[in-house]
């Protein structure tokens, strides 16, 4: 379930259930408030990993895109670009992006010695992409990528 709370951690809704069958996580979340969308990474463990975004209120439930050769994690919006970003972990080892309904996916930049990345961050305005491997914050310019 994805669920959203105060900041005191009162009124505690659920707006997404239903992730996944049998060993499911949520592995990132990410918002585009103002295009009225949660976005997040499920891991179901037989192989079915996918980007998925619904209404803000948990309507709609979308896949956007299925990982083929590994799992995805890290993931990071650029609204006004409307773009994803994810790694995806395995033997690919890339980082990847697609618009934000879901086509047009592309891998780029292999990055080698990946341990176990988990979180990824994007600072559009100075062309930089960031992500966690292992203790690690690790940088590269998006520019060399894409």
């Amino acid at each position: 379930m994805i669920r959203r709370s105060n900041l005191d951690g009162s009124n505690v809704q659920t707006r997404v259930t239903g992730l996944g069958v049998g060993y499911s996580a949520v592995y990132d979340i990410a918002l585009d408030v103002a295009g009225g969308k949660i976005y997040w990474i499920e891991y179901d463990g037989f192989g079915i990993d996918k980007i998925q975004r619904s209404n803000l209120d948990g309507s709609n439930i979308e896949d956007l895109t299925h990982m083929s050769f590994g799992e995805p994690y890290g993931m990071a919006l650029d609204v006004v670009g409307g773009k994803i970003y994810w790694i995806e972990d395995g033997s690919s080892d890339l980082i990847e992006r697609s618009n934000l309904d879901g086509s047009n996916a592309e891998g780029r930049g292999f990055i080698t010695g990946l341990n176990r990345p988990n979180s990824m961050a994007l600072d559009v305005a100075g062309g930089k992409i960031y992500w966690t491997d292992v203790g690690d914050i690790k940088c590269t310019n998006l520019g060399s990528l894409f």
